[in-house]
């Protein structure tokens, strides 16, 4: 745990005050890099093919897009991003591969929100601040999504109350504007995400290999309802999933914006990975308090495995892995099964180990990961 504390250390909010100008690696390891369309990303890996320092993804104009440092795979410590003109685009923390602690994101126009990020999802109070410095709006997030009660500071100080139930906009007593209206409405999208995926998982029970991306556009009118969804394009055809995701987006509703304003949004859809996972428990814990835990080192488990056999593989497979849960919710040896590929027992143990648990609750757990 100390070895992974200094290396995160490295990447303090101090060296990331500025854009950086170039990639370098720590010793031990090797520079990769990757093309995707005019964006660039550079990284390190180890010799165990687990990314370790600085990870960095630049604009087409060269100019930075995003900075944070990895650790065994991971990201890790302090994350900036940069809009391409080399303005703050956001600024936060990463712990075992996750967001975490105070993030501030900027919306290019002066504009900033500030909160806490938990487990991926916004959480607690957050504020917005106009390009003044003045909080404009502020309100508490409950599972990612703006739920309870919320105030509106107008220009001139006046306080206006209103309230959100799961992200729904419900009622406000006075003036509480759609202050940021782009930002908001992706906002109010992702609030309905469960029902977007319900769409699809409802589609692919008739069409199991269905993929592809659906553009939908729409207004949010003066009262901050909305209406004129239509499909706008996409690869797939207009049927029971373009339905459902038009009348899904039909119900949003949003602060009232004072006029007008356009949305559009790209759905894309593919089936699942190819991956599933098992997670069972001995002892005194159970295995759905133990999933948030684990699920940091779930993606970094899959590119252990992807590397270790052809991928797309010919034929399916599995892995096994266990270990031990002590009292203080330390992690207690870990064995793999199959152990005939030595990279991949030392790659997967070493995700694992790096995890922590709460304490009070020891007990065996086992987790197998299956792939077809």
């Amino acid at each position: 745990m100390r070895t992974l504390s200094v290396i995160a250390m490295l990447w303090a909010p101090l060296a990331l005050a500025a854009p950086p100008t170039a990639h370098t690696c720590p010793a031990d390891t090797t520079a990769r890099s990757a093309q995707d369309g005019d964006r660039k990303t550079q990284w390190c890996e180890g010799a165990d093919g687990l990314r370790r320092g600085p990870w960095i993804e630049w604009h087409g104009n060269g100019k930075a897009a995003a900075q944070v440092g990895y650790v065994d795979g991971r990201r890790e410590g302090a994350f900036a991003a940069w809009y391409p003109d080399g303005s703050q685009r956001a600024e936060g923390q990463y712990a075992g591969g996750q967001r975490t602690g105070t993030w501030t994101l900027y919306d290019g126009e002066g504009w900033r929100r500030r909160g806490a990020i938990e487990a991926e999802r916004f959480s607690g109070p957050w504020t917005v601040s106009d390009r003044d410095g003045r909080v404009r709006a502020a309100g508490p997030y409950v599972n990612g999504a703006r739920d309870g009660r919320w105030t509106w500071t107008d220009p001139k100080g006046v306080a206006h109350h209103g309230s959100y139930d799961a992200g729904r906009f419900l009622m406000c007593d006075g003036d509480c504007p759609l202050l940021q209206p782009q930002l908001e409405i992706e906002e109010a999208v992702k609030g309905i995400e469960p029902q977007t995926r319900a769409c699809y998982r409802k589609a692919t029970k008739d069409q199991p290999t269905l993929a592809g991306d659906v553009e939908l556009h729409w207004q949010v009118d003066a009262s901050g309802g909305t209406g004129d969804v239509k499909v706008a394009g996409g690869s797939l055809p207009v049927g029971p999933l373009t339905a459902c995701l038009v009348d899904t987006i039909s119900t949003l509703r949003l602060p009232p914006p004072g006029r007008a304003v356009p949305a559009k949004r790209v759905f894309r859809f593919r089936p699942k990975s190819g991956f599933t996972d098992e997670l069972s428990t001995e002892g005194r814990c159970q295995a759905k308090a133990l999933r948030p835990h684990l699920n940091p080192a779930r993606a970094a488990l899959l590119r252990c495995i992807k590397a270790s056999v052809p991928w797309p593989p010919p034929t399916g497979g599995a892995v096994a892995l266990r270990w031990a849960i002590t009292d203080s919710g330390a992690v207690g040896p870990v064995g793999v099964t199959p152990d005939d590929l030595p990279q991949r027992v030392s790659c997967l143990a070493k995700q694992v180990q790096a995890l922590s648990f709460p304490a009070g609750h020891p007990c065996n757990v086992g987790y197998t990961i299956r792939w077809e």
